[in-house]
């Protein structure tokens, strides 16, 4: 029960931050509340604090950011309608207008994937190279960040520029985030994979089954690299075989092995 509340309270804490207009102005330890924060166009933020109207000059504040704006709420309903075209005016305006206030790699990944889906892949990737030029120290943003690399990575995968999907992929191993590891090792097997590199694969593969326990994604990987051992006629597949079916008895890929 007392963990139940401890976790409702976290929660809690993180919801209600995660709603709040927040500016972290440099030197300081800590983000402020502030009230009707908006962006100017010469890069400056402005905000009510304490009742008085303040303005940060571009370089005085480390970040600046509002809630999800309802206009990219909508953005993202209209990509989800499949009206791709629509959706990527729509980021594209939102990222002008929302860049400055914490929703600058939404807007970018979200207007890369709409690319992607009217096959204008090479346009996409320059987008997100953009990424490369933006640095936060905004934990949120820091989460879209990493979203945002894993499509990029993606889409090297499918142009076949495995040489640069592997450099992002490896820049993506010194993440805290465990499933940001995970998916990382994962995308170097598939990148060794496409190389027709099959041991490789294997040894990305396993380590990110075992340096990661939990990730939903676990019995599928596994079994990736189940099937490339038998494939490779090394014997150590019968062990992982048996590994895949104790350990995710009702899973699909421990059926398939």
């Amino acid at each position: 029960m007392t963990k139940l509340i401890l976790t409702v309270f976290v929660l809690t804490i993180f919801f209600a931050a995660d709603a709040q207009q927040i500016v972290k102005l440099t030197g300081e330890k800590k983000p402020v509340t502030v009230q009707n924060l908006t962006a100017n166009a010469d890069g400056s933020v402005s905000y009510t604090l304490n009742g008085k109207r303040w303005t940060a000059p571009a370089f005085s504040f480390d970040y600046a950011r509002v809630p999800m704006p309802p206009e990219i709420k909508a953005a993202d309903k209209v990509f989800a309608d499949r009206n791709f075209v629509k959706a990527e005016k729509l980021y594209q305006i939102e990222y002008e207008k929302y860049k400055n206030l914490g929703w600058g790699i939404y807007c970018i990944t979200g207007w890369a994937k709409t690319l992607d889906k009217l096959g204008r892949v090479e346009e996409a990737l320059k987008q997100l190279e953009r990424i490369r030029f933006i640095t936060s120290t905004d934990p949120y943003v820091k989460k879209d960040e990493i979203t945002a690399k894993q499509l990029y990575i993606d889409l090297l995968i499918k142009i076949k520029d495995y040489e640069a999907a592997a450099v992002m992929a490896e820049s993506l191993l010194v993440s805290d985030d465990d499933s940001v590891v995970f998916l990382a090792f994962e995308r170097k097997g598939d990148i060794a994979l496409f190389r027709k590199d099959k041991k490789k694969a294997v040894r990305e593969y396993l380590q990110a089954c075992f340096l990661v326990t939990d990730h939903p994604r676990r019995p599928e990987v596994l079994y990736k690299a189940t099937v490339l051992l038998k494939a490779l006629k090394d014997k150590r597949w019968t062990r992982f075989a048996s590994l895949l079916k104790k350990q995710y008895p009702n899973s699909v890929y421990a059926k398939k092995i």
